[in-house]
């Protein structure tokens, strides 16, 4: 099989056989690889309690020879694990947590199953190659924003480029093409004032009815955004009981948008919305953020040529379309 660049097949005769060891790997682990991927799915975990997951793929890493620690750069359950000590240093993304209820729905058992085969099979050509592989194992990807304490603490100071790979139903997509939206998640608190809701309802003020004025002017609101921008909101505390105004509601939010700058004003506009619903009802209202926000993912365009060439080299199809979006 031949190895692909971003001009065409390569003249670099070693390359075809560093191809074809690291695919062989592959083939000689595929069952373990399945097996790792089934019981990181049959085990869910949300974010930042992916212990079994972590020390699966912290185990799977050791026994294979890397320099593995489980608990690193500030998490409990990040995994960093280290093979070789060539002069490129080549990050591999892992996550492994699920969704609350509905378990591994967006398929991140199969991502850290896919990042350890990535590494297993680079390790195997790591000397010949001239790399240093870095697999790290980022936790709360689903909610939570697990990458950005690990960026913070200088995971990838020492990457020259960083490597992942997500499941999704039918053709695959072009890496050149694809696009990942900017994600911010805060949470709107409206305070107002109780009262009895049948015997004294003039002596509330009602949070309820500004969550709902909110809500209803976002949802006008959204006919103006552009095609790939994205709001979503549900309360998360509306009341305790109906003969009661409720004095205090809180609102979820998360805002997306596929440029820095579209994402600041709609956020702006968003917020402008919950503001909105404060005045129409006397309520006072704060917002905090949830986690940490995620600026769009930016492909390396060589980079991304070579992957797709080579992706396709296997046999794979890749859609025409530019798709994108966001987990």
């Amino acid at each position: 099989m031949t190895l692909a660049t971003s001009t065409g097949a390569t003249t670099d005769p070693r390359a075809g056989s560093l191809k074809d060891t690291a695919a062989q790997v592959l083939r000689n682990r595929e069952k373990e690889l399945l097996e790792l991927s089934h019981r990181i799915h049959d085990t869910p975990e949300i974010a930042f309690e992916e212990h079994h997951a972590a020390a699966l793929v912290g185990d799977t890493l050791r026994n294979a020879g890397f320099d593995t620690t489980v608990g690193v750069y500030g998490l409990d359950t990040a995994v960093e694990a280290v093979y070789g000590d060539g002069d490129l240093t080549v990050a591999i993304c892992a996550e492994y947590d699920a969704l609350p209820e509905v378990g591994h729905a967006c398929g991140h058992n199969m991502i850290a199953a896919a990042g350890v085969g990535a590494a297993l099979a680079l390790a195997a050509v790591a000397d010949e190659a001239g790399l240093r592989i870095k697999l790290l194992g980022t936790p709360a990807e689903e909610h939570g924003g697990g990458k950005i304490p690990m960026l913070e603490a200088g995971a990838w100071e020492d990457a020259a480029l960083s490597l992942m790979v997500h499941g999704a139903s039918g053709t695959d997509m072009p890496c050149t093409s694809l696009w990942m939206q900017a994600v911010d998640r805060f949470e709107v608190t409206f305070t107002g004032r109780a009262a009895h809701a049948a015997g004294a309802p003039e002596h509330g003020i009602n949070a309820g009815a500004a969550a709902t004025i909110a809500l209803g002017a976002l949802g006008l609101v959204r006919q103006q955004f552009r095609a790939k921008t994205r709001v979503n909101a549900f309360v998360s505390h509306g009341g305790d009981v109906t003969n009661i105004i409720p004095a205090r509601t809180v609102v979820q939010v998360e805002v997306r948008a596929p440029e820095i700058d579209e994402w600041r004003e709609v956020k702006e506009r968003v917020l402008a919305c919950f503001e909105a619903g404060a005045l129409a009802t006397g309520c006072e209202w704060t917002y905090a953020a949830t986690e940490p926000p995620y600026a769009p993912m930016v492909q390396n365009p060589v980079l991304a040529e070579i992957w797709d060439r080579n992706l396709q080299a296997t046999g794979r199809e890749l859609t025409s379309a530019a798709l994108g979006g966001g987990s």
